[in-house]
């Protein structure tokens, strides 16, 4: 599975709940998301989960991704692999429709 984009929709492993992820961080030394309900969007802090993508179960849209998106990706990438702490993610940019 890629590293997905901010707004990209997912639903995770035993959960008809719907998700939109909104950032990236660093969960259980490992690249993770943090998503809110959708289509309800932020609620509340109460409202947000952290997940991987071992937890994705369906991706039922891909976020936005331009050069903006892939320059983020790259120093996210860069950073991980300087501090030697999570595991870098792995992304194919073939699989996503560029500008």
């Amino acid at each position: 599975m890629e590293f997905m984009p901010i707004g990209t929709i997912v639903r995770l492993k035993g959960s008809d709940q719907t998700l939109m992820i909104i950032g990236v961080q660093n969960i259980n030394e490992k690249l993770g998301y943090i998503g809110v309900l959708y289509p309800e969007g932020y609620l509340g802090k109460d409202y947000m989960w952290t997940f991987e993508n071992k937890d994705i179960d369906h991706i039922d849209y891909v976020g936005y991704v331009n050069s903006d998106f892939q320059l983020f990706h790259s120093s996210v990438a860069k950073a991980i692999k300087d501090s030697g702490d999570i595991k870098e993610p792995e992304v194919n940019f073939d699989n996503f429709d560029l500008e």
